[in-house]
């Protein structure tokens, strides 16, 4: 029971950190060097793309480590469920 209720919690886990992957944006900061010259940039509806897919990618990275453990904690609770039925 204990291993059922783990493998719902990191099953939830993973899909608030899935949303979070989907929806996180870093927001374009004006990097403007002394001399006037700002470091080439693309912004998308005020975000940065390139730091929003890195975000996103760590996010997705998380998301996907939980799910993982969801997914070895069920398989435990169904390989101890036919051990048991033996």
């Amino acid at each position: 029971m204990a291993l059922s209720f783990a493998s719902a919690i990191a099953a939830f886990a993973a899909a608030v950190l899935w949303y979070r992957a989907s929806t996180v944006q870093v927001p374009q900061l004006d990097h403007t060097e002394p001399d006037g010259i700002a470091p080439a940039a693309i912004d998308v509806d005020g975000s940065d793309f390139v730091a929003s897919a890195i975000a996103q990618a760590r996010w997705n990275t998380r998301g996907a480590v939980a799910a993982a453990i969801a997914a070895l904690l069920q398989g435990i609770v169904l390989l101890l469920a036919s051990i048991v039925a033996t």
